[in-house]
């Protein structure tokens, strides 16, 4: 009995000849992030951590204006700089664990937005893929 050779890719992948995620867009969004983005900041404890929250909350409101606008490269550089600012600048202020209700509403707040706009970045990196795929 012959059996057939097993497929040339690897398992749980499809030979549909799409490129990988981010792939067809990887140039663009590497110039994207040399000419635009810097490294995350450290906060100062000095300064109240509902301070950083409202500026969170600008930066948010900015990367969803850009979204509304279809300024996918804005979007892009916004929304990563929101992400890198909530999840790696943030939890470094000695304020950002405690137990205060207020900060804790804030700091959920914060996480289920920095969720959000990670998806949305995502997203925008599927559609930078088509359309250098269109190109």
């Amino acid at each position: 009995m012959d059996l057939p050779s097993a497929p040339g890719n690897a398992p749980g992948s499809f030979s549909n000849n799409k490129p990988p995620l981010g792939e067809p867009s990887k140039a663009r969004r590497e110039s994207l992030k040399k000419h635009n983005e810097k490294a995350p900041i450290q906060l100062q404890n000095l300064c109240p951590i509902h301070k950083y929250y409202a500026a969170a909350d600008t930066v948010l409101t900015q990367f969803k204006q850009l979204l509304k606008e279809g300024d996918l490269d804005g979007a892009y550089i916004i929304g990563r700089r929101f992400a890198l600012f909530s999840t790696i600048s943030l939890p470094g202020h000695d304020y950002y664990a405690s137990p205060d209700p207020e900060l804790i509403k804030l700091r959920l707040k914060n996480q289920k937005d920095a969720q959000w706009v990670t998806t949305g970045v995502e997203r925008i990196v599927q559609v930078m893929d088509n359309q250098e795929i269109q190109k």
